[in-house]
């Protein structure tokens, strides 16, 4: 069975005062939300309720009051979560985990392709303006709250926009081959089989940021959600199935506006 995605926290934290005061439901939520695969190496996702409460074994409203108890702190600046309704960032998970560092150029460039999947909102923006050694300039108002005082997430990446696809374009099929690989946890090869269906998909029209998206979304419904009998969605993680005509136009349409950019 793969293991996942490998990440790490500082034991003080158990004996911290201010983790004393949660109550036992919001301490086993932030740790959830703090190790759960979808979290990635930023702590910083799309979340579902519905998700949270399976991996818990809480039920969707003690789920919904414990997110209130973590982010409603009587310091703002001490809160432990920040979220929008589409977006959970846990403040403070990304610097506080002792096996990432953004002034490593590596884990920075691991994190940057992280936010590049998520949807852009104030939530991101928070978290890149918070995290002031990532990149971000100016992009026009944002989508999710339309106030012309926000700028927006800037999606591209430096050089290479995926860690395992150094000194490839961003927007290639190889690139997007390798984030199916990153985020599925699978090692598809970058061979003609693979990648003419991605080729054939943008030669359609799709954007890459349109195939990277579908790839993000199918990996949160397919990898988390519980599975009947033997159908086990985590198989259809494939080119074959995302990335086909038919399969992959439904799936766009089942993006969320608020993923489109300007």
């Amino acid at each position: 069975m793969a293991r996942g995605v490998y990440r790490g926290l500082y034991g003080v934290l158990f004996d911290h005062p201010d983790y004393q005061r949660l109550t036992p439901p919001s301490r086993l939520l932030l740790l959830t939300t703090r190790m759960c695969p979808q979290a990635g190496p930023a702590a910083i996702f799309r979340y579902y309720v519905a998700v949270l409460a399976h991996q818990t074994g809480m039920a969707p409203a003690r789920v919904e009051a414990s997110l209130t108890e973590l982010e409603q702190q009587p310091n703002p600046d001490d809160s432990w979560v920040v979220r929008d309704p589409v977006v959970l960032w846990v403040r403070n998970g990304l610097r506080h985990d002792p096996n990432m560092h953004l002034s490593d150029p590596k884990h920075r460039k691991r994190v940057l392709t992280w936010i590049e999947g998520l949807p852009r909102t104030d939530v991101v923006d928070r978290f890149m303006a918070y995290y002031s050694v990532l990149k971000r300039k100016p992009d026009g108002p944002s989508k999710q709250t339309g106030s012309p005082e926000q700028t927006s997430l800037v999606s591209a990446a430096p050089e290479s926009s995926n860690p395992m696809t150094d000194g490839t374009d961003p927007d290639s099929a190889e690139a997007i081959l390798a984030w199916l690989n990153e985020k599925a946890g699978k090692a598809y090869r970058p061979v003609a089989q693979n990648l003419d269906l991605i080729r054939a998909r943008l030669e359609d029209g799709f954007r890459p940021w349109q195939l990277r998206a579908i790839v993000s979304r199918k990996c949160t419904e397919w990898n988390h959600e519980p599975h009947n009998g033997d159908r086990d969605m985590r198989r259809y993680l494939r080119p074959a199935t995302l990335f086909n005509r038919t399969k992959a136009e439904q799936y766009v349409g089942e993006l969320p506006k608020t993923e489109t950019p300007s």
